[in-house]
């Protein structure tokens, strides 16, 4: 059984606001046993709206639509919805009074405005709602369901929980909960990774293999029922043989957060040594609790005159191999580590565009090297994208580096 999700809403098409419902929907119908085959994002626009609806009908037994509810002018998910049945909107008039009581002191112009949300699609299930004032609809088109919710995360997680789920076991009978396993890996491109595992996709055929990429890093993921789970973890196994160390977590961890732990497990303290990132290192690692116990602090030194001032770099060797090379790198680390007197030191320096380039060193060009007590690990990265990406995946693989070496010292 497939289900769909229709979101709604002008501020989401126009990336005013990130969608948090979808996300929450897909993984409840998951522990329902559903699967979520498509997911549509509308604007406020009841032509919009239906098409969007019919969209999802062709693939979904299921169809949950969130959002335009409201009571004002430009709520027009209802009418969306019974343009795409063929249906009436029609007054409910015991809903109506429900909501005026939840109001006695109101005036006339605010209680008409509220009143604007006791119009239901023509034979829906009107769904009452416990938080808010928008209530929800369950609706039948043949042997399809309409699930309709406010898009307030709140109302709607109160609604599918108290009235949507139940309804489900009703009509549709209880299903196995689909299980999903995620290995977190960095330093490989998602084709490389496909590469070395694609081939069990054949080998363990119960399992849904997936890959998600990120800056810097992609997610494998690892998707069938709760009664595979076994074939699941077996697979995800093989994977983690076949990966090696680029595989650094499971599930929610975060690569800051797995180094920070393996520096406190070794008792070993970190500064860092930024240009082309601009601080970004810095703040990944102390975006994790904790971490004063292992981190001293960061120097973003931009300019070249700020890395021999801070860093005490040669001005001669900036300006013999420029600023963007391998032994610039290497000072820089060296240099953060003494000043700040820890265990290790990485320097990260490149060109993140989109412009400064050159031909020796185009954009996208980062070194990263990081000192330790036995000497220097050095890395090029040859980077892709936006100045943003670049930064980014720069100060991911500053962190990656760090793990490597952590992972070499057992």
């Amino acid at each position: 059984m497939n289900a769909a999700v229709v979101t709604v809403g002008d501020e989401l098409v126009l990336g005013e606001k990130s969608d948090s419902n979808f996300p929450w929907l897909a993984r409840r119908l998951a522990e329902l046993g559903i699967s979520c085959a498509l997911h549509e994002t509308v604007g406020d626009d009841q032509i919009a709206i239906a098409r969007a609806i019919k969209t999802t009908q062709a693939v979904a037994n299921i169809v949950v639509v969130s959002g335009g509810l409201g009571p004002t002018s430009d709520d027009v998910t209802r009418e969306g919805v019974a343009r795409a049945l063929g249906r009436e909107l029609v007054f409910d008039d015991v809903l109506a009074g429900r909501l005026c009581a939840r109001f006695p002191q109101a005036d006339r112009q605010f209680l008409d405005l509220v009143l604007n949300q006791a119009y239901v699609v023509q034979k829906a299930e009107v769904i009452v709602p416990r938080l808010g004032t928008a209530p929800g609809m369950v609706l039948f088109d043949g042997d399809q369901a309409l699930y309709v919710l406010p898009g307030v995360s709140a109302e709607l997680e109160e609604m599918f929980d108290t009235e949507v789920v139940e309804h489900i076991g009703r009509h549709f009978g209880e299903r196995e909960p689909l299980v999903r396993l995620v290995l977190r890996t960095a330093g490989l491109r998602e084709a490389e990774i496909e590469g070395a595992v694609g081939d069990l996709k054949i080998v363990y055929g119960n399992v849904r293999l997936g890959y998600l990429p990120r800056l810097g890093q992609v997610d494998v993921t690892l998707t069938g029922k709760a009664s595979e789970r076994a074939e699941i973890v077996a697979a995800a196994g093989e994977i983690r043989e076949r990966l090696g160390n680029a595989v650094f977590g499971e599930g929610e961890e975060r690569l800051e957060a797995v180094v920070g732990r393996m520096l406190k497990e070794r008792k070993l303290t970190l500064s860092v040594a930024e240009s082309c990132t601009g601080g970004l290192v810095g703040k990944l690692v102390t975006d994790v609790p904790g971490s004063s116990e292992y981190f001293s602090g960061s120097v973003v030194c931009y300019s070249n005159e700020a890395k021999t001032a801070l860093l005490g770099i040669d001005a001669e060797t900036i300006a013999g191999h420029g600023a963007v090379s391998e032994i610039v790198a290497v000072e820089m680390a060296d240099g953060v580590r003494d000043r700040l007197g820890t265990d290790l030191g990485i320097g990260v320096t490149g060109v993140a565009g989109p412009g400064g380039g050159t031909e020796r060193t185009p954009v996208g060009a980062v070194y990263l090297a990081l000192a330790h007590a036995c000497g220097n690990r050095l890395v090029k990265l040859s980077l892709a994208g936006g100045r943003e990406q670049i930064r980014l995946e720069a100060a991911v693989g500053a962190l990656n580096e760090i793990r490597l070496h952590l992972e070499g010292l057992g």
